[in-house]
């Protein structure tokens, strides 16, 4: 291979590889915005942040963890689950994924259930965060509170 078609494969892998990084780093960046406007209890603001982090990076499970909260506190429990449940999907089929983050996306499926006044999923929900995290004394409290 010439030098000239080795610079060219080079250039063109580059050009393909790049974009991606860029996605996400703009991801990452939304986020943080995001997560800036939640702590200042600004969460429209902060839903915003996420959907356009969750827009620029499709299998970001922390946009859809982090959207979900923003629409939680917003009392939008419907749309809320959506994106926990996503977050989960996407966490199930993905490599590396810490156990923790499936405990808490499940926890929170929980609490939003719970809120909408669905008892028997929200058990099932922490019960499923349970399995994976059993020494969470919240989600401990809130499944006896929803077994009652």
């Amino acid at each position: 291979m010439t030098k000239e078609i080795k610079y060219t494969v080079f250039l063109l892998m580059s050009l393909l590889i790049l974009p991606g990084i860029s996605t996400a780093q703009e991801a990452r960046s939304l986020i943080r915005r995001g997560n800036s406007f939640y702590e200042d209890n600004k969460f429209k603001e902060a839903e915003i942040n996420y959907r356009k982090a969750e827009k620029s990076d499709p299998t970001s499970i922390r946009a859809d963890y982090n959207l979900g909260n923003s629409l939680y506190k917003q009392n939008n429990f419907k749309d809320a689950l959506q994106y926990y449940q996503s977050a989960v999907t996407k966490a199930a089929g993905k490599p590396g994924v810490k156990p923790s983050t499936l405990a808490k996306n499940m926890y929170n499926m929980g609490n939003t259930l719970l809120k909408s006044n669905q008892y028997k999923e929200a058990v099932d929900a922490y019960k499923q965060s349970l399995r994976i995290n059993s020494q969470d004394p919240d989600t401990r409290y809130n499944l006896s509170y929803a077994l009652q």
